[in-house]
């Protein structure tokens, strides 16, 4: 690997400032790091930022793992990022950090700068935070919202200052699928509302539809009565249940909430065009490379006896390949090896950060969730109808696969 190019930092800290100490601070450390003397450049220095990223750390989170993520992100998608973190049970009070970050790329390129503004608001000002936060954004940028640990209210001061919302559902479990459609529903219905946890089984999601590009594949999409979905338990996940809920409202299976729910709630009834179908999630002790809650295989049923068919995607042990088999009545088996993306968490929230207008395939998905597990989903709000559009989505967004 290359050596990367030369990394210049500077910053500044204090306890109990206010906030145009801070903006202060900021423009000074900025200018004192990219001055010609200091980079060495040839060039006039150059501010990157492409957009406001909050990073707002509520909850039980991994903070190594999120600071690995913002490094990473930090040249992915350049930005001003505000990290905030409350104290609500100390005494009022506001504690800062900057950090400035300036790299000279290869070539003699100018000098690119990344800025950092750590937040630490105490007491009653917890509770304020849009009066800490909003002064520091870069004026006509956009502003992403990075919800980390757990899922915010509609309330949230943040979320209104924010133009989308990033969150992750896998730290909150299937039981806060809830919050975050009652979220896009009432409170962000004009904002970009994306998860992790969805992008992070996009390959498999793309890799399911694939089987159905066959020609004599097709017919048995609208057959499928049987889902199977099968993870390493051991973690918090909703990668799971996020797959059920995505072949549910692609292929147009309506819930039926506590209709076949089993005592672990592990299986689901549906009403489907042609009957009935079961989805049944299948834990498994953790095993070689794998990490806990990954998936490990998805497979389909249409047809009960000799004519049924079979489709399946289930990867390889040590978590580089898939192989997509499908097995038609009368028909040669088909297998494939393909190579099994499995981006970085910093890459996949980078996909994210990418789109530009709402995922209604991750919408669909929710409302299919909630009212398996025995939600009421959302009111005046209609379930999925059978479309005959396979495991691509019914219009809109639905069949995009990131």
């Amino acid at each position: 690997m290359a050596d990367r190019a030369p990394l210049l930092e500077g910053g500044w800290q204090g306890e109990n400032v206010d906030v145009a100490e801070v903006k202060a601070a900021l423009v000074r450390s900025l200018r004192a790091l990219t001055s010609h003397e200091r980079s060495g450049s040839p060039h006039p220095p150059i501010r990157a930022s492409l957009l406001n990223r909050i990073v707002r750390i509520a909850g039980s989170w991994d903070e190594v793992r999120s600071r690995e993520a913002l490094d990473e992100l930090a040249e992915l998608h350049p930005s001003r990022t505000i990290t905030v973190e409350t104290r609500p049970e100390e005494a009022t009070g506001l504690d800062a950090r900057v950090s400035i970050r300036c790299r000279l790329r290869e070539g003699g390129e100018p000098l690119v700068c990344f800025e950092e503004v750590h937040l630490r608001a105490r007491g009653e000002l917890a509770a304020h935070l849009a009066s800490v936060v909003a002064p520091l954004l870069i004026p006509e940028m956009p502003v992403v919202l990075w919800h980390l640990g757990t899922i915010p209210s509609g309330d949230d001061e943040l979320v209104r200052l924010s133009d989308r919302i990033v969150v992750d559902s896998d730290a909150v479990g299937p039981a806060g699928l809830d919050a975050i459609l009652w979220l896009m529903e009432q409170h962000c219905p004009n904002k970009i509302v994306t998860d992790i946890a969805w992008a992070g089984i996009a390959t498999w999601r793309e890799l399911l539809a694939r089987l159905f590009d066959p020609t004599d594949a097709r017919p048995y999409q609208r057959l499928v009565d049987r889902l199977a979905v099968r993870f390493i338990g051991g973690a918090p996940t909703t990668r799971p249940i996020l797959m059920v809920g995505f072949v549910a409202s692609s292929l147009g299976w309506v819930p039926v909430p506590g209709d076949t729910k089993d005592a672990a709630g592990s299986t689901y009834g549906f009403r489907t065009a042609t009957g009935t179908a079961l989805a049944e999630l299948v834990q498994l002790p953790p095993a070689g490379l794998l990490r806990p809650g990954e998936l490990l295989s998805v497979s389909l049923q249409a047809g009960q006896g000799e004519e049924a068919a079979y489709f399946a995607v289930a990867l390889h042990e040590d978590g580089s390949c898939a192989t997509l088999r499908s097995a038609l009545p009368g028909r040669p088996e088909r297998t494939i090896t393909v190579p099994m993306g499995r981006p970085a968490w910093a890459a996949s929230l980078s996909g994210e950060l990418d789109r530009r207008r709402a995922d209604t395939a991750y919408r669909a998905c929710l409302e299919a969730v909630v009212r398996c597990m025995g939600g009421p989903g959302l009111k005046g709000t209609a379930a999925p109808t059978s479309s005959g559009g396979g495991t691509r989505g019914r219009g809109g967004d639905q069949g995009e696969t990131r």
